[in-house]
């Protein structure tokens, strides 16, 4: 016991030097990184295709930095385009995009692995069509002030339910319901979402447009094709504030042979969601 005591001793004092050795090298490698980096256009090009290599998805970026947040280097893009892969054209557009890296990953694997990225100022259009299926396009403001959506196809869709570890911040979806034939928009929306296969974690919250209520709380656990709501199974909890019940109908509390018609409640809901209806 007593001669292994100094070996356990050694070894730890051993992978704490490592470990303080290797942050003073990242420290190193970042002050560099943002010298070098400091004119974006000699080295965009390696840039750009670095980046789309750490997020999966062809960009185009206008600006860079890099810091250390405790013993986690992160990486920021300012103003960066998320690219349709085959054609160039914008699927996506956002203020900032922060990468964290994950050290130990990267350093079993040898090369940069990333870790949670964080995307602040992306504005989402999601769109319920007649067939009760779902569509996800980028929306970007055009020079004369105007809202415009980007690339059709659902390249944003897929980037968005297969990254790992993703989150929104002050963000904005439009909801475009043509079923029922109504449109809104949530602002202020923040969301962490977990991509596991086809299960999806999701919480978060938003503000919703005044004629609904205030602000909403949400999390949901679902298994399935995110596109196609009959074929989710999944659980639901979400926390509503100043509910005009009057613009959900379809969801009225009754009870017995009374309804409520007019009026304002702060709503806690919880259940169960299976082929495309409330399950429990």
């Amino acid at each position: 016991m007593s001669k292994g005591q100094p070996l356990r001793v050694r070894l730890y004092r051993f992978m704490i030097y490592v470990a303080a050795v290797l942050l003073v090298m990242l420290a190193i490698v970042f002050s560099v990184a943002r010298v070098l980096l400091n004119d974006l256009g000699k080295y965009r090009e390696v840039v750009e295709q670095q980046v789309s290599q750490l997020l999966d998805q062809k960009v185009r970026i206008q600006g860079f930095d890099a810091r250390l947040e405790g013993i986690t280097p992160v990486l920021i893009f300012k103003d960066v385009e998320l690219l349709n892969s085959k054609t160039d054209k914008e699927l996506a557009r956002f203020s900032e995009a922060r990468i964290g890296l994950a050290v130990l990953a990267s350093i079993r694997e040898l090369h940069i692995v990333p870790g949670e990225i964080t995307i602040n100022g992306i504005h989402i259009m999601l769109t319920r069509h007649k067939n009760g299926s779902l569509s996800v396009q980028g929306l970007k403001v055009s020079q004369a002030g105007g809202i415009e959506q980007t690339s059709s196809d659902n390249q944003l869709a897929q980037w968005l339910f297969t990254y790992s570890d993703l989150s929104l911040e002050n963000s904005s979806i439009v909801w475009q319901d043509r079923l029922r034939g109504k449109r809104y928009q949530f602002n202020d929306v923040n969301v962490h979402l977990t991509n596991s296969g086809r299960r999806h974690i999701l919480s978060g919250q938003m503000e919703v447009p005044k004629a609904l209520g205030r602000d909403v709380k949400f999390s949901a656990d679902v298994d399935g094709d995110t596109l196609n709501p009959q074929d989710w199974q999944g659980t639901f909890y979400a926390q509503a504030y100043s509910v005009d019940i009057r613009q959900w109908e379809q969801f009225r509390p009754q009870w017995n042979n009374a309804h409520l018609k007019s009026g304002q409640l702060d709503v806690r809901l919880w259940g169960a969601w299976r082929q495309n209806r409330l399950a429990s």
